[in-house]
């Protein structure tokens, strides 16, 4: 495999980015997770359970329970990596959690603040409203 395969960026029209979910989803991002971007992306998400520790001995609902900081939790509303629902439900378990999905059709990647106005409004609303508490 070839640097150039893995680090190639979509610049064709909107929903012509591959392996996404959603319109867009490869709009200036790597077309695929080969190479060193795939595995550091596998590798941070095989070491992202906040449970696995000698503290919480794998119990997700303690671990979050611990979260004492107010918390914004925002995925996307079409984000089928991190869904909507389960995200709700860890954010649940978070005492001082605010829910609040950024309504996108930009799948995984919304939130991107980069030529996105709505999404950039929105989640400053949501941030001034987290500084309110």
């Amino acid at each position: 495999m070839t640097g150039a395969r893995w680090s190639r960026t979509t610049t064709g029209p909107v929903g012509t980015g591959s392996g996404g979910n959603g319109p867009g989803f490869g709009v200036g991002v790597p077309q695929t997770m080969t190479g060193p971007v795939g595995v550091g992306v596998i590798e941070t998400w095989k070491h992202s359970d906040i449970s696995d520790n000698d503290r919480f001995h794998g119990d997700l609902d303690a671990a979050l329970g611990a979260i004492q900081a107010w918390t914004l939790v925002m995925p996307g509303s079409h984000d089928l990596y991190f869904t909507p629902d389960d995200i709700e439900s860890q954010a649940r378990r978070i005492p001082r959690a605010i829910y609040r999905p950024i309504p996108s059709i930009w799948g995984h990647r919304a939130g991107n603040p980069a030529k996105n106005p709505a999404d950039e409004m929105f989640i400053a609303a949501a941030v001034r409203e987290l500084l309110e508490q």
